[in-house]
């Protein structure tokens, strides 16, 4: 290793560290929060300049890019993967972000669908199967529920809760 890729893989660890500091901190509650016009508490936070991801490509790309770099040639290095992860308060950022992700992912799409039913040991079942179409289940989709139609590829991460 030379000299300055030395120094740069310092400098990336001391960035990872004092990222890693901040993100502890501001999940502590110990990052000065603000509040805004008309906001009785304060419940927003300043990111420093050095935690933001700037570039010209939209921003999903530019995240992802900065995040997961040689995505494609490193997507089976378990290592890698464990290093890296990207983290949104909202559920359809994260929606829009594995989207993005799986598309970059190498292999052949498998599709798994559910088995939507009205519970047949509910009292009023056959009134409800009458009123909710297995095609209106099937549109439905909540927050930490897997979508109807499931989407995978082999080789790619997911978290079973």
């Amino acid at each position: 290793m030379s000299v300055n890729e030395y120094t740069l893989e310092g400098q990336l660890d001391s960035r990872k560290h004092a990222f890693n500091k901040w993100v502890l901190a501001a999940g502590d509650g110990n990052v000065p929060a603000l509040s805004k016009d008309g906001e009785d508490e304060p419940s927003w936070i300043k990111i420093p300049a050095e935690f933001i991801v700037k570039s010209d490509k939209p921003s999903i790309d530019a995240i992802v890019d900065t995040i997961f770099p040689d995505f494609s040639l490193r997507q089976e290095d378990e290592e890698y993967l464990r290093e890296r992860a990207i983290l949104t308060p909202r559920n359809d950022d994260a929606d829009q972000i594995n989207k993005h992700m799986f598309k970059k992912l190498q292999g052949t799409t498998m599709t798994f669908k559910s088995s939507d039913e009205i519970c047949k040991g509910s009292t009023d079942a056959i009134e409800q199967q009458q009123s909710y179409s297995v095609e209106f289940l099937n549109k439905l989709d909540f927050p930490g529920i897997p979508p109807h139609k499931l989407k995978l590829k082999i080789g790619q991460p997911i978290m079973l809760l």
